[in-house]
């Protein structure tokens, strides 16, 4: 339960108080400044609070501020509550602090003193008043990076602060009012739309709190995280502030302009102006809007390093584990088993990409491991891969510790992050070849000293006496040999005519695939350059071309690496200087998938077609 009490009286009021002190045990004061930074020449008020103050308790005393003008104290204000039974009063001062003109430094507030009738005065502790120069007005827009520099794929932060003074028009007094969050009429942020960069927006000081805001950035709404506080110039100036930032994480190599952002920012001058509609006049407070933009600025991304590279690495940056389940984990020789690869850290998921696992020895020591890459699927702050793997007999026990390659951007060196071993069963399945499934024909003829003992004895009308007797006894019956058996004519056209027919049908089906493939060579370059020019990154353009040379030079599944490209070109034809620029180009998209050549998208996309249709030109069917 919580009772309060304001009494006008003052009699009553401080004996009941005195009283209450007594019960509710000893009198503290204690100090407060309403803000702890002001200009010069601008006002601010320090509230001194007397808790449970005796009968003869008098007003606080403060000592004399070497540049700073002192008023007061003005009051009291006075409140009694009792909760939960407890009783506590408090008396309240203020006195207004002015520093003098063109005074700035740090200024020690107290400690203040309240004389008691009878007993030692109470103390307060001191506090320190900041005091700048106020600038003329206007505003000041920056921005800033941390650090200067660092390798592709390694996130920095870049900051904004706005600087200003007096009191933001940010509809705080009337929500009515019609004022932009935070007064910030206007926000372009150039950064925001540069392809090459991942941006999230984060706190900035994280030791404060944040307000988080949705503001306009031209034609989209961006989500920040505002703080705002108090920064001083190095001529003694001193400005509100307005800080919001970006973890920025760059795909491309090469200088990034980060600056050149503008803000337009309105602000209260404390003033009033009489404002006139309709049917009514009144005065509402005076707005100024001001105008800045943030100096260039700019931030080197480095390539990685090639010394340390593990194999297999695959562009991926950050911090990283990774974590792998069997399924199933009892199988037979042979028998599939479903590897599900999660993969969680720092780095930005949708850009990671699988390693070659088929070219991990500890893995394809035992097993037989599926080529194919899963591009993977982000779920949450995961990305899962699968693949499949196949024993290739019943001595592996277990799944081997699965590698992911990745660049520390802290430590500035490469590290493997590896799976725990899955234990598994496998059985051992009798495989049989095709002397056991069918015997041959050789084994199915009779042994000749067999034959010759079974031989049946001659046709009785061939034996002299006997024979007399009968008239016709009709022909010998033909001997079961299974070699007569075999070179039939009815046998011989039973085995030779499926064969012949699959040969004939094989042969169709060879042309028609053969067609189809033509066709599909054909419309290999149409289909390079739509997918070039809906391109939205340097990884889409990379796409593009090495899908080109897969179908139009018949290049195997996966990554096609410069040593495919330059023996199938040269397979086919095609001149040394346009070889040349193909290998040129796919080397630079090899780098686009750690971090591009820097160039502009449309530039480095237009280059690309030039390529493409400069050997498609060379390459006949």
């Amino acid at each position: 339960m919580r009772r309060s009490l304001r009494c006008a009286p003052p009699a009553v009021l401080v004996a009941l108080l005195a009283l209450l002190a007594r019960a509710a045990g000893g009198a503290e004061v204690s100090i407060e400044l309403q803000s702890p930074i002001t200009w010069s020449e601008t006002p601010v008020i320090l509230s001194v609070r007397i808790v449970n103050p005796e009968r003869g308790t008098g007003r606080p005393e403060l000592p004399a501020i070497d540049g700073v003008l002192v008023r007061g104290p003005g009051g009291p204000s006075q409140q009694t509550s009792v909760v939960n039974g407890q009783v506590s009063s408090l008396l309240e001062y203020h006195f207004e602090l002015t520093p003098l003109p063109n005074r700035k430094g740090r200024f020690t507030v107290g400690p203040v003193t309240v004389p008691r009738q009878g007993r030692p005065p109470l103390k307060s502790r001191t506090v320190e008043l900041r005091v700048c120069l106020k600038p003329p007005p206007g505003i000041l827009f920056e921005a800033s990076v941390s650090p200067a520099g660092g390798p592709v794929g390694a996130p920095f932060q870049l900051v904004y602060t706005i600087l200003y003074t007096g009191e933001l028009n940010d509809g705080s007094g009337d929500p009515f009012s019609g004022a932009p969050p935070f007064g910030i009429g206007h926000l372009g942020i150039p950064v925001l739309q540069h392809p090459g960069l991942k941006l999230k927006p984060v706190r900035v000081r994280l030791d404060q709190d944040a307000v988080e805001g949705r503001l306009p950035v031209g034609h989209d709404e961006v989500h920040l995280q505002l703080q705002r506080g108090f920064a001083e110039r190095p001529d003694g100036t001193g400005y509100k502030t307005l800080v919001f930032g970006f973890e920025v994480t760059p795909l491309v190599t090469g200088p990034v302009a980060v600056g050149g952002a503008e803000v337009k920012l309105q602000v209260l001058t404390g003033k009033t102006v009489l404002r006139r509609d309709l049917l009514f006049a009144r005065r509402v407070p005076e707005v100024v809007a001001y105008s800045a933009i943030a100096s260039d600025l700019a931030y080197e991304v480095r390539p990685l390093p090639e010394e340390g590279r593990p194999p297999g690495f695959t562009g991926a940056v950050g911090k990283y584990s990774i974590q792998v389940a069997a399924s199933p984990t009892e199988v037979k020789t042979f028998d599939p088993i479903t590897l599900e690869i999660r993969v969680s850290g720092t780095g930005i998921l949708e850009e990671l990409k699988a390693p070659a696992w088929s070219e991990v020895p500890s893995l394809t020591r035992d097993f037989d491991v599926a080529t194919d890459t899963d591009p993977g699927k982000v779920e949450g702050a995961v990305k899962v891969f699968v693949h499949v793997v196949r024993p290739r007999h019943e001595r592996v026990a277990a799944v081997p510790p699965i590698p992911f390659p990745y660049f520390d951007p802290e430590a500035q060196r490469y590290q493997v992050a590896q799976s725990s071993p899955i234990p598994i069963k496998v059985q051992a399945v009798k495989t049989v070849g095709a002397e056991d499934a069918i015997p041959s024909a050789r084994s199915a003829l009779p042994d000749p000293a067999r034959a010759a003992k079974d031989r049946p004895a001659p046709a009785i009308q061939e034996l002299a006496g006997v024979g007399a007797n009968f008239d016709d006894l009709g022909d010998a019956r033909p001997a079961l040999d299974p070699r007569d058996e075999v070179f039939s004519a009815g046998f011989a056209a039973a085995v030779a005519l499926p064969p012949a027919l699959l040969a004939v049908l094989a042969a169709a089906l060879r042309i028609l695939r053969a067609d189809s493939a033509k066709r599909r060579r054909a419309r290999a370059l149409s289909r390079a350059s739509a997918a070039i020019a809906a391109a939205r990154g340097f990884g889409d353009i990379a796409r593009a071309c090495e899908d080109y040379c897969r179908e139009k030079l018949g290049l195997p599944p996966g990554e096609v690496t410069p040593a495919d490209l330059a023996a199938a070109l040269e397979a086919r034809g095609v001149p040394e200087a346009a070889r040349s620029r193909a290998l040129g180009l796919l080397e630079r998209v090899h780098a686009s998938r750690f971090g591009g050549g820097g160039e502009p998208l449309a530039a480095f996309g237009a280059e690309a077609r030039e390529a493409l249709e400069e050997v498609d030109a060379c390459v006949r069917g």
